[in-house]
């Protein structure tokens, strides 16, 4: 049984064999049999046709016929003629791929007589196939594919047919291979010459039939796309058309480029690149060409040639002239519909800023691939080819001792290096630099071909941030992000030779007031870039791996920067130029160029000093005579005392500023007097000290305050203190104040690492607590005003918001962020410096606070918390995260500060003063005491004298036997201050005083005859051992017993202050 199983199912098996077999050689009749029935039909011969020249005439003769009375309309096609011509289209494909020349149609090209006509015949059938497919494209939506599958198939064989009868490459009857008929094949091998002569009227015909506008680009493909400009000679009318239509479809090179691979290869080796460059550059930014675009298509063709440059960057170098020409014109075409400012009609585009017209859906989706094509403008490869001979160039060397090493993290080591560096460059810069005489003209620079290279390179690069505004950062960032550009730019440029180059440049300044020759705008673009590098790199970047600029070269940079700018403003240019009108040079956009990275460079050597004492300093400037001017109200003194007043000493500064402060209590003091106003009076309980001076000051404006405010003590036991304030009790209320509500404890401020006080964050949990910031802000003010040193530190980040350093679009707040939280720096760095995948960090524009419990999320940016931080955005990332810890998170209470502080002291005098010159301001100078000063201008009461025993002691001590730290501690005792005033003792007010006391404090009745007789003879009472030095630091005041000995002097006066015992009220 199993035996007769296995027989069946072999038997059945075959016949199934058999039948599959029979089937498949019908259905290969059938097709054969359709073929046949199509040249029937279409040729009207039989398809057996023979060899002879009569029926290859006669064939030929129908196909014209046939062709010439097939009627295709170019609006709406009929559909019964539709099918014709596909069943037309099936027979010529298959005809030319035939390997039976008897049945293959480019025969008849292969005869001289008949090529004429067969290419006429071609012609009008490839002309008709184009313009159903245009016709196709519009009725079904081929560019949104809503295609169905006959459409489908219709687009097919019109693209395969055009792709057959363009190009000999698939011709079958032109390839060699073994069969029948060798000896044609043979023959065609020797004629494909003149077949592809063929094809390529065939194509010049169809451009000339507007081949480029009724296509569009899917449907023709690369390989299509490139046909008709592949030829040796194009005419003007083919690259007219390839630009218009072709160049300006959005991102069709960055699309052809992801979807092939070999797509570099169809690029023609940069013929192409080089072709339609030059018939660009032929026309100007007005020609005919550029009126007919479409609105915003120039920005395409700009992105296409772009991404052709990047993928054919080997041929950039020799044609870099040309390269730029084209960017520049095309830049200039973008200009004309590109609004410098919001108008009534235009449109805000995230690519151009405000365009004066609207631009099509299709450009506008397609906007971000175009984007990502012109990014590659400042793509390193296509830097690297725009500025190949200066890569090249040498860097000026550095001598072996300056270059140090490079790896180094001491942080002291490091100032220490920088600071001799600075001191050796500066001085060979001086010594290599002598002074011009006034009619001296000045040394010229003699650019290399590397500086001109540069030059040009750079202008395009600032085109291209006048033009597309919006990508300014971007622009700058990718230039920033190579490494070697900008040093060697600057080496270049200024050839070391700091004073030639400042002369140099300035002339050019003046003289091209319009800004728009390729120096100028090189420059300009450096410097911007410059400054926008020097806000995202940090200090270990800078200053210890010295990247990308050496401390020399910013030191070369900083000289430069200063001597120009105070150049520009203050002296004449030598030359035939002058400047006029101060105001002409301010809104000169070089002149704001070179002043913002001046002030941003000036602002970190404040931080982190890198230069010599007195670099800034412009010495050859007289301060009386520079005085009298700004007294005068001359612009450019103010310009200068506002903008960039580290070229004037600090000493005439803090003068300038307690004259303007004298001068208003003047005019204040003369308007009360006027209007019969008394001054203020409050009365303060001691042990509510600040609540009852924010209840009776918090609300007076500050022009009031500027006044004179005196204040009536009530004790403990709420009794009236006696006395009679004469600014010294008022001296040592505010002192108090400003003790209580800045001590961390009260929750108003915090401490951060260095011990620098700024607001709490959390300050808001107080009732009124903007209030309170305004008032300390009055109060603080107030102390400066008056010139009262308090003896507290400020934060250099805070101070930067009073002194208005923050303004800047330049400012980084991560520079001073470890000053204020070293974790969360350290943690930002990290990020910063991050080489991994950014998505293991899992991080977004968010960040969380615990808030009393609650954990609370803030967003960095619109939307932060689904926002995911990138390898490119991370620099932003850190930025705004550090921006929110110093700033963002106390933004209202640092304002209500600014308010009060700002109502007393002017925010113009404030602009005099960087950071550390305003802290000296607020507590004194950080130098040890000067006591040949201090007892030059120390006045002696109750019988002392320069020259009393006690006195010649209490000097001797404090100068032989006292530490610094001790004088310092000594200074706090009296005046409640550690830090001398910053223009010396002659102006501490009141002044320093020394009394000779017999008896304690709350027993003295002041100076009497006795007391002064005794005192000032030294007569000898009882040595008073026992009793300890007390001051009124309300007046500056040293209570000093007549000691017998200089012994019981030191050490009751050492015991004295350091347990400070002498607060007491006189």
């Amino acid at each position: 049984m199993h035996e007769q199983y296995q027989l069946n199912e072999k038997r059945h098996s075959f016949l199934e064999r058999v039948r599959s077999a029979r089937e498949q050689r019908e259905a290969e009749q059938r097709l054969k049999h359709a073929a046949t029935l199509i040249q029937k039909r279409f040729l009207g011969i039989d398809p057996r046709f023979s060899d002879t020249e009569e029926e290859k005439q006669r064939s030929e003769l129908n196909c014209k016929r046939i062709v010439n009375d097939i009627d295709i309309p170019t609006t709406v096609i009929a559909v019964h003629v539709t099918v014709e011509y596909l069943l037309l289209v099936r027979y010529l494909l298959l005809s030319s791929e035939a390997s039976d020349l008897e049945n293959n149609i480019v025969i008849v090209a292969l005869t001289p007589s008949s090529a004429f006509s067969w290419l006429h015949l071609m012609r009008k059938i490839l002309c008709k196939c184009i313009i159903f497919l245009a016709n196709l494209r519009v009725s079904y939506g081929i560019g949104n594919y809503v295609l169905d599958h006959v459409n489908d198939t219709k687009l097919n064989l019109y693209l395969h047919l055009l792709l057959s009868f363009t190009s000999t490459a698939s011709w079958a009857a032109l390839k060699s291979e073994e069969g029948v008929c060798l000896h044609v094949f043979a023959l065609g091998g020797k004629l494909r010459p003149s077949m592809d002569k063929l094809c390529e009227r065939l194509l010049i015909n169809l451009v000339h039939a507007d081949f480029y506008p009724q296509l569009s680009v899917t449907d023709i493909g690369a390989t299509l796309l490139l046909r008709p400009i592949c030829r040796d000679e194009i005419d003007d009318n083919v690259l007219s058309q390839y630009s218009r239509c072709i160049l300006t479809t959005p991102a069709l090179i960055w699309h052809l480029k992801h979807e092939a691979n070999s797509f570099k290869l169809n690029l023609l080796n940069g013929k192409l690149l080089l072709r339609c460059m030059q018939f660009l550059c032929e026309r100007s930014a007005n020609d005919e060409f550029f009126a007919k675009l479409e609105v915003g298509t120039e920005v395409c063709i700009l992105g296409n040639i772009v991404n052709m440059a990047y993928l054919e960057h080997e041929i950039l170098q020799s044609n870099r002239d040309l390269f730029l020409k084209f960017i520049n014109l095309i830049l200039c075409c973008c200009r004309g519909n590109i609004a410098v400012k919001k108008q009534s009609m235009s449109y805000w585009q995230p690519f151009f800023g405000w365009y004066k017209k609207p631009i099509s859906g299709r450009l506008q989706e397609a906007l971000p691939f175009v984007t990502k094509q012109i990014q590659l403008l400042w793509d390193r490869t296509l830097v690297l080819g725009l500025f190949a001979e200066l890569c090249v160039s040498p860097v000026n060397p550095v001598v072996e001792e300056e270059s140090g090493s490079h790896h180094s993290i001491d942080t002291d080591g490091i100032k220490l290096k920088a600071k001799n560096l600075s001191i050796s460059i500066l001085s060979k810069l001086r010594r290599g630099a002598p002074k011009l005489k006034p009619k001296q003209v000045p040394s010229k620079l003699k650019p290399t071909q590397a500086a001109k290279e540069a030059v040009f390179g750079l202008a395009m690069y600032q085109n291209v941030l006048n033009t597309f505004s919006p990508l300014k950062y971007d622009v700058l960032s990718g230039l920033c992000y190579q490494d070697f550009l900008l040093p060697k730019i600057w080496e270049t440029l200024v050839a070391s030779d700091i004073e030639s180059a400042v002369n140099h440049y300035l002339q050019m300044f003046v003289s091209d007031k319009s800004q728009s020759s390729s120096e100028s705008l090189s420059f300009i673009v450096f410097f911007e870039s410059a400054t926008y590098l020097m806000t995202i790199l940090d200090d270990y970047e800078l200053f210890t791996l010295e990247k990308p600029f050496q401390v020399r070269q910013l030191i070369s940079m900083a000289h430069f920067c200063n001597l120009f700018i105070f150049r520009s403003v203050w002296e004449k240019i030598v030359g035939r130029y002058t400047f006029q009108n101060i105001d002409d040079v301010l809104r000169n956009c070089t002149f704001n160029v070179v002043l913002g990275f001046l002030l941003l460079i000036y602002n970190r050597d404040c931080r982190r000093p890198f230069v010599p004492k007195d670099f800034w300093l412009m010495k050859d400037l007289k301060s009386s005579v520079f005085l009298n001017e700004v007294n005068r109200g001359n612009k450019k003194a103010l310009f200068i005392i506002q903008r960039i007043p580290h070229v004037i000493p600090h000493r005439e500064r803090i003068k300038l500023f307690r004259k303007y402060v004298a001068s208003e209590k003047a005019s204040l003091a003369a308007a009360r007097l006027f209007e019969d106003q008394m001054s203020v009076i409050i009365t303060i309980h001691r042990a509510r000290i600040v609540e009852d001076g924010f209840r009776q000051l918090s609300q007076l404006p500050g022009r009031i305050l500027k006044g004179i405010v005196r204040v009536k003590f009530i004790n403990e036991q709420g009794l009236d203190e006696p006395g009679i304030d004469q600014d010294g009790v008022f001296k040592e209320f505010l002192e108090e104040v400003i003790k209580n509500i800045f001590d961390p404890a009260l929750n108003l401020f915090k401490l951060t690492n260095e011990g620098h006080l700024y607001p709490s964050p959390t300050s808001y949990i107080h009732e009124n607590y903007l209030l309170l910031f305004e008032f300390i802000g009055k109060m603080l003010g107030k102390a400066v005003y008056e010139g009262i040193c308090v003896d507290i530190l400020l934060a250099s980040f805070f101070i930067n918001h009073l002194i208005g350093r923050t303004a800047s679009k330049y400012h980084s707040s991560i520079d001073e962020l470890s000053s204020l939280d070293a974790d969360l720096y350290k943690q930002l760095t990290f990020i910063k410096h991050y080489e991994g995948d950014m998505n293991d960090l899992g991080l977004t524009f968010a960040c969380d606070e615990d808030i009393l419990g609650e954990v609370v999320t803030h967003e960095l940016r619109p939307g932060g918390r689904t926002i995911p931080v990138t390898k490119e955005n991370k620099i932003s990332y850190v930025h705004l995260m550090a921006h929110y810890r110093m700033f963002v998170q106390i933004k209202d209470q640092i304002a209500a500060f600014m308010r009060g502080f700002h109502a007393i002291i002017s925010p113009e005098w404030l602009r005099m003063f960087s950071a550390d010159e305003f802290q000296r301001l607020l507590s004194g100078d950080t130098c040890d005491i000067d006591l040949h000063d201090l007892r030059k201008h120390t006045q002696y009461f109750g019988g002392f004298h320069n020259n009393h025993r006690v006195i010649v002691w209490l000097w001797e001590i404090l100068a032989n036997d006292f530490s610094v730290e001790e004088r310092r501690l000594f200074l706090k005792f009296v005046t409640s201050c550690s830090k001398p005033p910053l223009l010396g003792f002659e102006y501490l007010e009141p002044p320093f005083s020394i009394r000779c006391v017999e008896v304690n404090d709350d027993e003295d009745e002041g100076d009497t005859l006795g007391s002064v007789i005794r005192g000032f003879l030294a007569i000898r009472k009882e040595d008073p051992v026992s009793r300890l030095p007390t001051t009124s630091t309300c007046f500056n005041l040293l209570k000093l017993p007549n000691y017998h000995r200089k012994s019981t002097l030191r050490d009751k006066l050492r015991y004295a202050i350091h347990c400070g015992t002498g607060f007491e009220l006189s």
